[in-house]
């Protein structure tokens, strides 16, 4: 339980006035609240906000309604202002604010529903009535108290035992908070002695420097002051004036500057010394305990200070011992082992001068053994000892240079060495399992170049994988040229060029060229990675060594890195080099390009560029193969001017499959970092080979279908056995292919049989259909070109179309194959011929639509709109048939008169050249399109007899023209029935043709 804590004016205050009972205090006017520490701030505060000035006066402001009550209203002068606020507001006695009790404030105890008893009745506000009545009005006279109170219900019983367990709890929390009680009272209570014992004495005596050898001490207490100057023995240091003791005080009637008054003067430094002798008593008094306790325990500090003596005495004893014993004997040792240290030092330097004077000898050996690691860290090892250990050593002045030359020396030499062991690797071939045959002498020069930081020799290791790349090609097709056996008397016999010789490789060979090229070059990328690890781990082993070497021996001085350009690593790991006297990283060319050839190409000038290009060395061969074998197939897909080019897609796709397969083996090697196949020199070399593939195809097939149409004499061609079978499979396998029959398959005939309907047809709508085979096929070998495959098609169909158009329709093949004139049956053939393509133009879609991509599929146009264009032209070579047929009924009918003799000519006339149009298209075009032309044939004949016989005025009324035109039309009606194709043909009578509506 915590200790109550009571106000401070709780406690008696006696003595001089003291404030840090109060203090620290708010100002309780000022919001927000400001706290004080002691009085003159307080005071100053006062003085500042709540104070006014009026002319010479002072107005206290500090109070209720800004008015304080203890002070005139019209102000008082500046220094009872001064005492005003330190005795009213600044003293916690006499604070204005804080001493107004409030009533509210008060603990509300029992005691205050009681009153004076005596002052109630002697209360003259009440009659004599109310004073007589005052104990018997509430109650009546009858009034008992009763003997017992019941007991509450709201109150629970307690026992004796519980009563007895409570008190003694209660009891220990109670002494000890009464303890912390008096504690507290009595830190709080007022001491005499506080820190305004000396504010009512004068300040010249109280000041710490007070001497009586300074003058003016000695005039301020002895001399009268000057008028207008305060006597220094009345000013004090609260600010109040010291009554002389005396009432007579002669001090005043002497001059300023005299002698004070001897009696006068006594008096006071007497009753001052009094006072100081009296509060002295009292601060001791006060002290008297503490004192009387120290002075009791003087005596066992003083014990306590003589057991401490001699054990001091005897610890300085025992620490001579052990220095004696000990520290002697260590120090000497310590001594023993610094000059140990100092001569194995100097035997060490002279191990050093030993192994420097033979260090020259120990080169040569080494380079005899072709041991170029070992020579270069003995070179260094000798710099570093030369430049570190013996810096200075006369006998050795000149071996340093000696070093750096043989340094110089040596980098040439492995350079020469390597690029014989490079050409030897790459101009043998190894035995089968093994990938190096000198990997052991490589490793060991490599090793040593990248010590003296001589990295040219990746520039000769990308000049020898070009070399050998190009040599490795021209040995392959070489040996395929020579072996396929075909006519080299009219080329170089050095076959340098070797262009012309691989054009006239039939595809087989050509194919296992391919094969066995593209194989060579695989097994030489792998000879490059191999080499491409051994760099990488010399590369790796000098900068692992270099690492450590750095962490054991981190302080390099200048003389460290003179001479020659000695390798340091201590920053291989960084990966942007320097530039030269700057510190700022540029960014390395090499890691701007994607392109292998380009990133070996850049200057090597630190470890970690020769472990990011040596990286690269398998990749920049493959890179390298695939631009050698891109100029191979460049130089077969050249043709003289004029030459055929042979190659089906089947054979293109089994290059490029080859090819693919090729570049798919590499992709598994890890050959395509920097570069994805997707934009390798080679897929753009298939690409751009397809594409001119397809475009030579396209044209060899334009031109074969131009000069076909223009030597066409639209005459039934002769159905060869070729044909029919392809027509055969495309409805068995619903594929529109170019296969060959065997001699026990389909034989041709008459006509075209396509699920048992014949198609008579010109021999150039069998040679499309066999194109159009060709880019079926063409469609299936190159999926990935379908899109332009595809164009070409519709450009193919819509020629055709366009052309034969232009020759039957248009007349055109009349000056060009010799006809005298189109007849029906050239027309019914060219009709014929349409409705064949447009028979199979849907497969052809079929192929295209089904290697299309999903966002190419709207292509798909192409080929509606060349059917309508096709349905069209049928259309058009309809109506062109039905016009040459209505032409001769007009003109028959025009000339037509009704007589006696039956038939008449006219008619005659009408049925042969209708017997003559229906001869010409029977054979051709089927008999319900045959049926369907005559129907049409017959309703404009209607019709046109229908107007005749109205402009001739026929009726029926005139029976004798009657009977005779109705026997005309008999023998008509009869001629058409007797056509095989219109035996089913619906006549009408004459009547319905006179009468009927058309």
């Amino acid at each position: 339980m915590e200790a109550e804590v009571l106000p401070q004016h709780a406690f008696p205050l006696k003595g001089s006035k003291l404030h840090h009972g109060l203090y620290p205090r708010e100002c309780e006017l000022c919001f927000p609240r400001l706290q004080f520490h002691d009085q003159a701030q307080f005071a100053r505060h006062l003085r500042v906000v709540h104070c006014k000035k009026e002319g010479g006066s002072y107005i206290c402001r500090y109070g209720d309604n800004n008015v304080c009550q203890k002070l005139p209203l019209e102000g008082v002068s500046d220094e009872d202002y001064e005492a005003h606020i330190r005795r009213v507001h600044c003293d916690p006695l006499h604070h204005s604010l804080t001493n107004i009790e409030d009533p509210r404030e008060k603990e509300f105890t029992l005691s205050s529903f009681t009153q004076n008893l005596s002052a109630v009745l002697s209360d003259p506000g009440r009659s004599r009535s109310e004073v007589n009545t005052f104990f018997t009005r509430h109650w009546g006279d009858s009034f008992v108290p009763p003997h017992s109170i019941p007991r509450s219900t709201l109150i629970p019983p307690i026992s004796d035992q519980q009563f007895i367990a409570h008190q003694k709890n209660t009891s220990k929390v109670y002494k000890r908070y009464h303890a912390t009680k008096r504690a507290l009272a009595a830190l709080q209570q007022p001491s005499t002695c506080g820190e305004g014992d000396s504010d009512d004495l004068p300040q010249v005596l109280m000041d710490p420097l007070f001497h009586l050898s300074d003058a003016r001490t000695f005039v301020d207490i002895f001399t009268v002051p000057q008028k207008g100057v305060p006597d220094p023995l009345t000013v004090t240091r609260s600010g109040k004036t010291v009554v002389p003791c005396a009432p007579d005080d002669t001090d005043g009637k002497k001059p300023p500057g005299s002698f004070r008054d001897y009696m006068s003067l006594s008096s006071r430094l007497e009753s001052f010394h009094d006072v100081v002798d009296s509060r002295l008593a009292t601060r001791l008094v006060a002290k008297s305990a503490a004192f009387w306790q120290m002075v009791h325990s003087y005596g066992g500090l003083h014990e306590e200070l003589s057991d401490a003596m001699s054990d001091i005495r005897r610890v300085r004893s025992n620490l001579q011992a052990v220095s004696r014993l000990v520290c002697d004997r260590t120090r000497k040792i310590i001594q023993l082992y610094e000059k140990r240290e100092k001569k194995q030092k100097l035997l060490a330097k002279l191990f050093d001068v030993a192994c420097l004077r033979e260090a020259q000898t120990t080169v040569q050996m080494l380079l005899n053994q072709s041991d170029y690691p070992k020579v270069i860290e003995c070179i260094e090892t000798s710099e570093d000892v030369l430049s570190s250990e013996l810096s200075g050593v006369q006998c050795f002045r000149h071996l340093g240079s000696q070093l750096t030359e043989m340094y110089g020396v040596i980098g040439r030499m492995m350079l020469d060495d390597f690029a014989t062991i490079i050409q030897k690797e790459f101009g043998t071939k190894p035995e089968d399992g093994v990938l190096m045959t000198y990997d052991g002498e490589l490793s060991c020069v490599i090793m040593g170049l990248i010590q003296v930081r001589r990295f040219g020799f990746m520039s000769m290791i990308r000049t020898e994988i070009l070399e050998a790349l190009k040599g490795i090609l021209r040995h392959e097709v070489k040996l395929h040229i020579v072996q396929s056996g075909i006519d080299l008397t009219d080329f170089d016999p050095t076959l340098n060029q070797l262009g012309e010789p691989v054009r006239r490789l039939v595809y087989e060979d050509w194919l296992k060229t391919v094969d066995d090229v593209t194989r060579e070059f695989f097994n030489f990328c792998k000879r490059i990675q191999a080499l491409q690890d051994v760099v990488c781990e010399c590369a790796e082993r000098i900068r692992n060594h270099s690492n450590i070497k750095h962490v054991n021996s981190p302080v390099v001085t200048d003389d460290s890195v003179q001479g020659h350009a000695v390798l340091d690593l201590s920053s291989s790991e960084q990966d942007e080099p320097l530039q030269a006297g700057s510190g700022e990283p540029q960014t390395p060319e090499f890691l701007l390009s994607n392109d292998p050839a380009a990133l070996l190409a850049v200057e090597i000038r630190s470890v970690p560029q020769l472990l990011k290009s040596a990286s690269l060395l398998a990749e920049f061969a493959h890179h390298c193969a695939q631009t050698r074998l891109c100029r191979l197939l460049i130089a077969r897909s050249k043709l003289q001017e004029g030459a055929q080019d042979l190659t089906t897609p089947e054979q293109l796709t089994q290059m490029i499959s080859l090819v693919k397969q090729y570049q798919q083996e590499c992709s598994e090697q890890g050959w395509h970092k920097t570069e994805p196949i997707a934009v390798s020199p080679l897929s753009k070399c298939l690409q751009r080979l397809c594409l001119e593939y397809i475009e030579r195809f396209h044209n060899q097939r334009r031109a074969k279908m131009s000069s076909t149409l223009d030597a066409e004499v639209w005459k039934a061609a002769e159905v060869s056995s070729e044909y029919q079978f392809l027509v055969d499979e495309c409805v068995r396998t619903l594929r529109l292919r170019n296969v060959k029959p065997t001699s026990e398959q389909a034989v041709g005939g008459d006509a075209l049989m396509v699920e048992g309907v014949p198609y008579v047809v010109v021999g150039s709508a069998l040679v499309f259909l066999k194109i159009l085979a060709d880019y079926c096929e063409c469609f299936a070998a190159l999926p990935t070109f379908a899109a332009d495959i595809l164009s070409r098609v519709v450009e193919l169909l819509k020629g055709f179309n366009s052309r034969s158009c232009q020759l039957i329709l248009g007349a055109g093949a009349l000056q060009l194959v010799g006809l005298k004139t189109i007849s029906v049956r050239n027309l019914a053939l060219a009709s014929r011929s349409l409705q064949l393509i447009v028979h199979f133009v849907p497969l052809v879609a079929n192929e295209a639509e089904a290697s299309l991509k999903e966002d190419q599929k709207h292509l798909m146009r192409h080929f509606r709109q060349a059917l309508t264009d096709y349905s069209d032209h049928i259309g058009e070579i309809k109506f062109k048939l039905i016009s040459v047929i209505d032409h001769h009924t007009t003109n028959c009918l025009s000339n037509w008169e009704v007589s006696s003799s039956i038939p008449s000519p006219s008619f005659q006339q009408i049925c042969r050249q209708m017997q003559k149009f229906h001869n010409g298209l029977a054979g051709i075009i089927p008999d319900e399109q045959i049926k369907s032309l005559f129907e049409t044939v017959h309703d404009h004949f209607k019709g046109n007899l229908k107007l005749h016989l109205a402009k001739i005025g026929l009726s029926p009324h005139d029976s004798l023209k009657y009977g005779c035109v109705s026997q005309d039309y008999a023998f008509y009606a009869q001629s058409l029935r007797a056509m095989s194709s219109c035996s089913e043909l619906q006549i009408e009578s004459l009547n319905d043709v006179i009468y009927g509506k058309y």
